[in-house]
């Protein structure tokens, strides 16, 4: 098992102000103008996982990530000029399940329908992060 505590540590330091790249402030003033526009550069991965999956094992995996990438940890100030830096922290998993009832040929539509509506919540900017995870 690799354990490199080095690895796990952020190159900024938590809490550390830093200011919004040019890209980043155009995001946040047309976010003041529609909440849509926090999804302008959304990147999503999808992945279809099969056999026994290890929630908690998922949920540690996940807390590493954003414990070593500071740009999953982000949120923005209120005044739209800096890029706030937030502790490592928990990440919310969110779960949801189809019932069992679900016949075969309902599943992909609405496993579908729910990733649709996954990919158009709104990110809150100035609450952060700018990262989320669903299963």
């Amino acid at each position: 098992m690799y354990n490199n505590t080095a690895a796990t540590r952020s190159a900024e330091p938590a809490g550390m102000d830093m200011p919004l790249t040019e890209a980043q402030r155009e995001i946040w003033y047309a976010s003041q103008m529609s909440a849509g526009a926090s999804l302008a550069y959304l990147e999503s991965t999808t992945l279809r996982l099969k056999g026994n999956l290890n929630l908690g094992a998922l949920r540690r995996a996940l807390r590493l990530l954003m414990g070593r990438h500071e740009a999953l940890r982000i949120r923005i100030g209120a005044h739209g000029d800096v890029q706030h830096i937030l502790e490592g922290g928990d990440i919310e998993l969110t779960t949801s399940e189809l019932p069992a009832s679900t016949p075969a040929q309902d599943r992909e539509l609405r496993a579908g329908q729910w990733l649709d509506a996954q990919l158009q919540q709104p990110f809150d900017l100035a609450g952060g992060p700018l990262f989320r995870s669903a299963l």
